[in-house]
């Protein structure tokens, strides 16, 4: 079965966080996501190495170019080539459990008027080590406190007004 949500990974430079990625992805797959992965600054060894892991899977599409586009175009092509009424960000450093992103899509699926959710992040450093500070949502931001409609939501996204937001399932 093919759940509601498309699981879009941007890459730049990915190959240190291989492990991690990996592991992200094939959670997913597994659990019957789809997971489109795209570079556009051409990094052949992380892309060449996530097609013979997982270039066999039908719900894998991955899209490596070399036209230095910035960031924020990844992510919007990303975005446009999902095929599932949701999506769900997620960098290629973050550890993302399928559960949970099933637990955000029924969020939306259960109440239309809805339109991101997302969960609470635990913030870990590149050493491991816990960064509490980067995980606590801000307090006029707590459930059940304020609706927001679309463009209020989508601002969650860019203006770190809350950590994560734009790691939830929109």
């Amino acid at each position: 079965m093919t759940l509601p949500v498309t699981i879009l990974i941007p890459l730049y430079r990915s190959m240190r966080f291989a492990d991690t990625l990996c592991q992200t992805i094939a959670t997913h797959l597994d659990a019957g996501f789809p997971v489109r992965v795209s570079d556009r600054n051409g990094d052949q060894d992380c892309t060449d190495m996530l097609r013979r892991r997982f270039g066999g899977h039908a719900g894998f599409a991955i899209d490596c170019r070399n036209d230095d586009e910035h960031w924020v175009a990844n992510m919007n092509g990303l975005i446009a080539a999902a095929k599932t009424p949701y999506f769900r960000i997620l960098p290629h450093d973050d550890i993302a459990t399928a559960h949970g992103t099933a637990r955000l899509a029924n969020a939306l699926e259960n109440d239309p008027r809805l339109v991101l959710a997302f969960g609470q992040i635990r913030a870990h450093g590149a050493d491991g080590e816990r960064l509490p500070q980067r995980d606590q949502l801000n307090q006029d931001l707590r459930p059940g406190r304020v609706r927001f409609d679309p463009a209020t939501a989508l601002g969650l996204f860019w203006n770190g007004r809350c950590g994560g937001a734009f790691k939830g399932v929109a």
